[in-house]
């Protein structure tokens, strides 16, 4: 059995057959194009061969073979088959037209997309069901992490598709609604892999730990930089004035995505405005400026 076969098991657990083909896709194509074997491949090679996609193919498209290929190598590390990645000498910027900065929050993060949110869940940290399930929930509803730590079971209505949102910072409650893929997911996390932990015979929430009857804020925050790492789409946007990395994707880069993502797809501004929970629409305004390539496309094809 070949190392990508191999690294290829190590990943089937729970994961959709679309992912296995597409990680499948991404290790062979490698595997082929290289004159040695992958465990022997060079910073150069690997450099080379994002250089000449980066012509090629869209952006997420090398966002998403170089995770693939980010995180085959680090495991070939850990597992003792190279001494280190390749990858320690990329950047992945360095391959894919970046305006990240351009648009980046004000703690440095920027919106994700749908790919770059399957990127996190196909990278997600042990336990990998139930952080598939709270990035699919975040994206879905646009929640903050300090909402999502304190939900409870019962704040949610999984016929309607609903959930009954609290808020510790705005200190009130408001409904947000998800797809059925994440209907699937939390009632399978619920019914299924919630039970395994032992903190869930004393948890009245929905995400809990192996010890802890819930996630802390900063946890989820925690969870979400670690997968963009492992899914090869994080970077440093820069140093605050202590000296402390932002990143480009945090836990509110799901928050945002959805709001982006809502907008782009014709949703009343209002209607954001009330799942997102903010008190003033300019707040949910601010969004918008994500959308002007879009609009521009649109006149092009229409009008001009």
């Amino acid at each position: 059995m070949s190392l990508t076969e191999q690294h290829l098991n190590v990943w089937v657990a729970d994961k959709a057959d679309s992912t296995l083909r597409q990680w499948d896709t991404h290790l062979n194509d490698w595997e082929d194009r290289l004159e040695g074997s992958v465990e022997q491949a060079t910073w150069e090679e690997l450099d080379g061969y994002f250089k000449e996609m980066k012509g090629d193919y869209a952006p997420n498209t090398i966002k998403s073979r170089y995770g693939s290929l980010r995180r085959f190598y680090n495991e070939l590390e850990r597992r003792g088959h190279i001494t280190e990645s390749p990858f320690e000498s990329m950047t992945l910027s360095d391959y894919t037209d970046n305006e990240d900065r351009k648009y980046a929050g004000d703690d440095g993060s920027r919106p994700v997309d749908s790919e770059e949110v399957d990127a996190l869940c196909e990278h997600a940290p042990t336990p990998e069901f139930r952080n598939e399930t709270l990035f699919r929930f975040m994206f879905d509803t646009g929640v903050r992490e300090s909402e999502v730590a304190v939900l409870r079971i019962e704040d949610l209505d999984l016929d309607n598709r609903k959930a009954t949102v609290w808020s510790p910072k705005t200190k009130d409650e408001r409904s947000v609604f998800y797809s059925s893929e994440t209907k699937f997911l939390l009632e399978k996390w619920i019914d299924k892999y919630r039970k395994a932990f032992k903190s869930a015979e004393k948890s009245e929430y929905v995400f809990n730990s192996r010890k802890a009857e819930k996630l802390r804020p900063e946890n989820v925050g925690y969870l979400v930089k670690e997968a963009a790492d492992e899914a090869g789409i994080q970077e440093v946007m820069y140093h605050d004035a202590a000296g402390n990395p932002r990143h480009k994707i945090t836990a509110h880069s799901l928050r945002s995505g959805f709001a982006v993502r809502a907008l782009k797809s014709g949703v009343d501004i209002r209607s954001v405005q009330k799942q997102l929970g903010h008190a003033d629409v300019e707040q949910t305004m601010t969004y918008l400026k994500y959308t002007d390539s879009d609009l521009k496309d649109q006149l092009d094809s229409r009008l001009f």
